[in-house]
């Protein structure tokens, strides 16, 4: 692994840590509520309802963070970190520094993106 990838490991791994941390925090936050409003009114049961709706949003947004920065970490591992998933070119090591979870180079992912 050279020194540029090694420093984008190093980043994926603060940013998985980041994410799974603010998860759990959110989560006992969550929970302290809920028991917090045991037997309470309809109106608790509205929030925790919208609450719990919020922490799933949450927790998929995190999944989905924590599954591209494990493909990053696995493209290290096996030796294609930096190249596009799509037309195996190089990606700029400018976008890996801005996003250094990113499987597709810049021309790849504006395709991808502009056909949504």
């Amino acid at each position: 692994m050279n020194d540029f990838t090694e420093r984008m490991r190093e980043v994926l791994l603060a940013q998985r840590a980041k994410l799974t941390g603010n998860w759990e925090l959110e989560h006992e936050r969550f929970d302290e509520m809920i028991h917090q409003h045991d037997g309470g009114d309809s109106m608790d049961e509205v929030s925790t309802t919208n609450d719990k709706k919020i922490l799933e949003q949450l927790g998929a947004t995190m999944l989905m963070g924590v599954q591209k920065i494990d493909a990053a970490l696995a493209r290290m591992e096996n030796g294609t970190y930096g190249v596009c998933v799509k037309c195996a070119k190089m990606i700029d090591k400018e976008r890996l520094e801005a996003i250094p979870e990113a499987a597709m180079c810049i021309d790849c992912q504006r395709a991808i993106t502009s056909h949504h």
